[in-house]
């Protein structure tokens, strides 16, 4: 729709019956007669054939502007921008600070054990002192040989395909459309529509390239979380927060507060703790864990978000054998003792929305508890013994699927259609009762 109101060079035949809508639903034309549309030499560069509309109350606080490069479209995009009043900007930061990636880890392995060269001897009565230690001396042989993330700047993240040839290309067509927008004879138009397709066929090739990469690494034991994870990369899934005022967010925090912790559970303090009252253990199954067991443990986990102690599982996996072996000592004797670190105690609670869920509904919330990763260590050690009394035993039903190694939802379903097949070559009826459980406030 051409109109010279706008900033087109001349008006189309429909263009003032689209005036008079305009009028009768009383909406207000943001643009400032700035062309909108990429053209070749032998067109008219006012060409505005994108228009932005909002009501009288949004007129006059909304900015409206036009980006000076297409990104290899032949429409510019254009930016909205709302007032003042309606941004937030919280700032970004990680619950894993520290780009491990980057990381030297036979360097930060040597200053640990300079660190650590002093820690000494765990004992009944110092071992919480000794663990503060061990975690202050992880901490800042992190700080001296690890880098630290960057902050975001309002950009989404580049994709998993993304990489050096694809930003060289993208400089190149911003370079060519430039020298276009100063120059616009034909020559430069036809430099630019060839570098533009260039571009935009080594992204495909890269996007494609590397779709069949990720593809490649999957297995049978990949985390559906991980498949979905890498699949919303692929597609530069973001999803911006709403804006909600401060009452609203009171609100439901505090329904979700109660939500995880009612009025009728206890506070910590009204519990009963039960505390080793010595070191001497009665059955092998309480013995101390043993180094296998601590190898086992670690040779399987992979960074996730850390707790209160900012730790990810990285700084222990990648630390010399004499530090795991500090590990496993201070471990044992809060295992034996009972009497964990206070940090310990407490975790970090994320609320994560579900999509398509009402923001200030407190159920449309999903709580991830991060615990502090030297605890979930202990836990780890424990669950495996745990698993294997349990396993050994044969305490568990043989129609027990879920969470347990080699068996899956694959095997429960396999048992429903071999029951389905058995009743129907019998002539028979089967009765199936399906169970699904929702959570209440």
């Amino acid at each position: 729709m051409h109109h010279t109101l706008w900033g087109s060079h001349f008006c189309d035949p429909w263009s003032s019956t689209f005036l008079d809508i305009i009028d009768d639903l009383d909406l207000c034309l943001l643009n400032d007669g700035s062309p909108t549309r990429r053209v070749s030499p032998l067109q008219n560069p006012k060409s505005a054939v994108d228009l932005s509309l909002c009501s009288p109350a949004l007129s006059s606080l909304l900015s409206w502007r036009i980006l000076p490069i297409s990104h290899g479209s032949d429409h510019f995009p254009i930016v909205i921008n709302p007032p003042n009043s309606y941004t937030v900007n919280v700032p970004f930061k990680p619950r894993l600070k520290y780009n491990t990636s980057k990381a030297n880890w036979h360097l930060y392995s040597t200053v640990l054990d300079e660190e650590l060269s002093s820690l000494p001897t765990v004992q009944k009565e110092n071992v919480l002192q000794v663990y503060s230690t061990f975690k202050n001396a992880i901490l800042s042989a992190a700080n001296k040989t690890i880098p630290i993330k960057k902050p975001y700047k309002n950009n989404a993240p580049s994709p998993p395909w993304w990489d050096q040839d694809c930003s060289v290309a993208c400089k190149k067509r911003k370079e060519a459309e430039l020298r276009y927008s100063r120059s616009m004879n034909f020559d430069n138009y036809i430099f630019y529509k060839k570098t533009a397709a260039e571009t935009l066929k080594l992204l495909s090739e890269k996007k494609k390239a590397g779709w069949l990469k990720f593809c490649e690494s999957l297995s049978p034991r990949t985390h559906p979380s991980l498949v979905w994870k890498n699949i919303k990369k692929f597609r530069c899934s973001v999803s911006a927060p709403e804006n909600t005022n401060s009452n609203d967010q009171s609100y439901w925090l505090e329904n979700f507060a109660s939500k995880l912790a009612p009025p009728s559970v206890p506070s910590y303090n009204e519990c009963i703790v039960f505390q080793s009252q010595s070191l001497h253990y009665q059955h092998s199954f309480d013995s101390p864990f043993s180094y296998e067991e601590l190898y086992s443990v670690l040779n399987v986990l992979k960074d996730s978000s850390p707790g209160i102690d900012g730790i990810p599982y990285s700084f222990i996996t990648n630390s010399s054998e004499s530090t795991k072996a500090h590990l496993l000592s201070i471990l044992n004797y809060i295992y034996m003792s009972g009497i964990p670190p206070e940090e310990w105690k407490s975790q970090v609670i994320l609320p994560i929305h579900k999509p398509g869920k009402p923001y200030t509904d407190p159920a449309s919330y999903r709580p991830i508890a991060l615990s502090c990763t030297m605890a979930k260590i202990l836990e780890h050690l424990i669950k495996n013994r745990l698993q294997w009394f349990l396993e050994s035993k044969n305490l568990l039903a043989k129609s027990q699927f879920g969470f347990r190694k080699g068996l899956s939802t694959m095997d429960s379903i396999s048992t429903l259609v071999t029951d389905i097949r058995i009743a129907y070559s019998k002539h028979e009826y089967l009765v199936g009762v399906f169970l699904d459980t929702s959570s209440c406030i």
